[in-house]
């Protein structure tokens, strides 16, 4: 994945700040099912959407300008470094909610 990314960011179709975990996460993300009762066919045609979506906003742009990215660009090194859990609650934190690390109001 990561000689895609190099090509891409070469020739300049990718931003410039997406790194491997940006990619592998992602997904890893996009791969589950919505939660909730939507019909199977909704949930393939909505995933393919937002895949679309999201590729859009991957793409570099000569007629628009791009917000840096916020957080850390992970590596696949940083990845594998990261010690294995069973889940969120693991951490600390509450799914959805940033880690303390991650808070606006924390100061560094």
């Amino acid at each position: 994945m990561q000689s895609i990314i190099d090509r891409a960011q070469a020739d300049g179709t990718l931003r410039p700040d997406v790194a491997f975990a940006d990619i592998g996460l992602l997904i890893v993300r996009l791969s589950r099912p919505l939660p909730g009762p939507f019909p199977r066919a909704l949930d393939t045609s909505l995933a393919h959407r937002h895949l679309d979506l999201l590729l859009d906003g991957l793409r570099t742009s000569h007629d628009r300008s791009m917000s840096p990215l916020p957080g850390p660009a992970m590596t696949l090194a940083d990845l594998q470094a990261m010690p294995a859990t069973s889940g969120a609650g693991d951490r600390g934190d509450t799914p959805g909610r940033p880690i303390d690390d991650e808070r606006p109001d924390r100061k560094a």
